[in-house]
């Protein structure tokens, strides 16, 4: 046996085709969302004397953060949580010497966990929009005041740095 098909109405078909839409836009978002998190993932290094210092090695992994003196023995751990994402030709926290009209950025907020690692509340990694292996780094000791700035490195597989 066959199944007739009823005619639908203009209505209709421009309801069906509008929903369509809309669930093609919610998942490429949902998509870009999950791209722009999964920079933030990975083992970085220290890239200016501050942080050398202050935290030389940082692994993320999708709720942790892991903090390192040497980049073998994690020492410390805190949980986070992602507060704020963005982009943009700015981030927040970002100094006026590092400003540049030429250059996108992609920043995430993370609010971290209580623990003996750090002091800090908040830390802001920003991504030139073009490449995966560099971040800015803001760390905040409130949701909105800022104290120091820095950056880090990527590293590869085997403990390298990844080439710019």
């Amino acid at each position: 046996m066959q199944k007739k098909l009823l005619p639908i109405t203009t209505q209709e078909a421009f309801m069906h085709i509008a929903k369509m839409f809309a669930a093609l836009a919610l998942a490429w978002t949902a998509s870009a969302t999950q791209a722009q998190e999964s920079k933030l993932l990975g083992t970085w290094q220290g890239g200016d004397k501050r942080l050398e210092a202050t935290i030389p090695f940082l692994r993320i992994s999708p709720s942790h953060l892991y903090f390192s003196r040497d980049g073998k023995k994690w020492e410390c751990k805190t949980a986070y949580v992602i507060a704020n994402m963005g982009s943009g030709d700015r981030y927040p926290g970002q100094p006026e010497i590092f400003q540049s009209k030429n250059r996108k950025w992609e920043y995430q907020k993370i609010r971290l966990g209580k623990s003996r690692c750090t002091q800090m509340a908040y830390f802001l990694f920003a991504f030139p929009a073009d490449e995966n292996d560099y971040a800015d780094f803001v760390e905040y000791v409130d949701e909105s005041k800022h104290t120091a700035s820095g950056h880090f490195y990527r590293l590869k597989k085997g403990g390298k740095v990844s080439s710019l």
